[in-house]
């Protein structure tokens, strides 16, 4: 399936259904033909068809009632009777630019249909994506919970130490578990930070530290 030609549609004010949804999928609109039967077997695609269903169902489509005309007059056999005129009603749903684009613009749509966009707006440079994280972007974030873990050790008291070979440090289990008693309390949830897991990146956090002293 083609993207659309932009350059073209862009000379329409208003859409049809099938135009609406195809050109709001970013598709080239084609005879869509659903009928097995039909020499010009084409179906929808179901993301057009779903895109049609919605916006169906928006109340700010255009709607054009025209009474059509079926017959002035008619023979009812032998009698020749003459009937009065008949018409039968024909409903035309349209969807203007201007309103499509509002539309667009309240669902967070736009950046995904181009061709409500302008020329000039299409034509603009692509947004800068996320900054590439540095190379010692882990290792700074270790540092970083290293420092923070010795912070609570200091304001913490001596529940938060602990001596091994003569030389004092932090108690990581005692922090992992006022963490996980912290994050309780705050209705935090853990998933995924089991007390393994945080003694793990608090030794991480220690490890980094003594490397950089």
């Amino acid at each position: 399936m083609a993207k659309p030609d932009y350059a073209m549609w862009d000379r329409f004010d208003e859409f049809s259904l099938t135009e609406a949804a195809s050109l709001c999928c970013d598709i080239e609109p084609e005879n869509w033909v659903g009928l097995h039967s039909s020499p010009q077997y084409n179906p929808m695609p179901p993301a057009i068809g779903a895109m049609a269903k919605t916006l169906n169902a928006e109340p700010w489509k255009k709607v054009l009632r025209k009474q059509i005309l079926i017959t002035r007059e008619s023979y009812d056999g032998w009698l020749n009777i003459s009937h009065p005129a008949r018409y039968r009603e024909e409903v035309t749903i349209t969807f203007p630019r201007a309103a499509l684009r509002a539309w667009a613009e309240r669902t967070g749509r736009l950046a995904d249909m181009p061709f409500l966009l302008n020329p000039e707006e299409r034509q603009a440079p692509p947004k800068p994506g996320p900054v590439a994280l540095r190379a010692d972007a882990s290792a700074n974030l270790n540092a970083l919970v290293g420092l923070l873990t010795l912070a609570l050790v200091k304001r913490g008291g001596p529940g938060f130490r602990q001596t091994i070979q003569g030389r004092e440090g932090p108690n990581l289990s005692a922090v992992a578990k006022e963490l996980q008693e912290l994050a309780n309390e705050k209705g935090i949830d853990t998933t995924g930070l089991s007390f393994k897991s945080l003694t793990d990146r608090l030794n991480a956090g220690q490890a980094e530290l003594e490397e950089r002293r």
